[in-house]
């Protein structure tokens, strides 16, 4: 398939915008995507790939989707000309195009979301399970008024993505990833975890946990923790309070294995 006619970034821009819009648009049928003002928040799929963007949003307006901070001041990280998007919907095979533009309004939004990456010839998304819709919104990671979609899978898994295009997501069990962990911190030896730019380092070989790493090593959902955290719950233990960066909420890993350990009566 020719990809030639776009550039990475710009079809990772279009990756990031998703949508019905942009899958209508690579069928050939753009009128919806340019015939009004669209714009909103990045998928984190693409955001793994081109982390740089984070923080930034997807607008449309005179004819080109652009991909930039809301500051009028600041240039567009990246832009895709409505010329150049329907010179590359030309390339695309007949029935691709139709599987794009086939029971668009019944499909969900991650079997939209792979036909987009397929189509634009980016592989395999590098992370494949999503939380429902109504979990999508979070607080910006960056310096921006929107908020962002991210792709945190179920806490049953932990997915491992590749920075790449060309290899499948490998998933690890939470379960075995959770046990490894609370092994490690019962006989004393150090967490292991890749360092988070910009946080403090931690005593002992400690490790940060974000959300996604609290609802794995608690066993909770994100929303109940949330909830536990704004009612100082549950009375008997209540959920250890966070240590905010940048508006998002962290704890040491230690911290939540030995909450977790507690009997739920103390």
């Amino acid at each position: 398939m020719a990809t030639a006619t776009l550039t990475e970034d710009e079809r990772l821009a279009l990756a990031a915008a998703g949508g019905w819009m942009i899958a209508d648009a690579l069928a050939g049928y753009d009128e919806a995507l340019w015939d009004s003002h669209v714009g909103g928040s990045l998928d984190d799929l693409a955001l793994m790939l081109r982390p740089t963007w984070r923080g930034c949003g997807y607008d449309t307006h005179k004819g080109s989707l652009w991909i930039g901070r809301r500051r009028t001041d600041i240039p567009p990280v990246v832009q895709v000309t409505r010329h150049r998007l329907a010179a590359y919907a030309a390339t695309l095979p007949a029935d691709m195009r139709e599987q794009l533009r086939a029971d668009r309004r019944g499909r969900t939004y991650p079997e939209t979301t792979r036909l987009i990456w397929w189509a634009l010839g980016l592989g395999h998304p590098p992370a494949e399970r999503r939380p429902p819709m109504s979990s999508y919104r979070k607080t910006p990671a960056g310096p921006c008024d929107m908020p962002w979609r991210n792709a945190l899978g179920s806490p049953a898994t932990a997915t491992v993505a590749a920075v790449t295009t060309d290899r499948a997501p490998e998933t690890v069990s939470a379960t075995d990833r959770v046990a490894a962990l609370r092994a490690s911190w019962a006989s004393g030896q150090p967490l292991t975890g890749g360092a988070l730019f910009g946080l403090p380092a931690l005593l002992d070989g400690d490790v940060w946990a974000d959300i996604a790493g609290a609802t794995v090593i608690t066993g909770l959902p994100a929303k109940t923790i949330t909830s536990y955290l704004a009612r100082d719950k549950p009375k008997s233990r209540p959920f250890p309070k966070p240590s905010q960066f940048l508006g998002r909420n962290y704890w040491p890993a230690s911290v939540l294995l030995a909450w977790a350990a507690l009997p739920a009566g103390n």
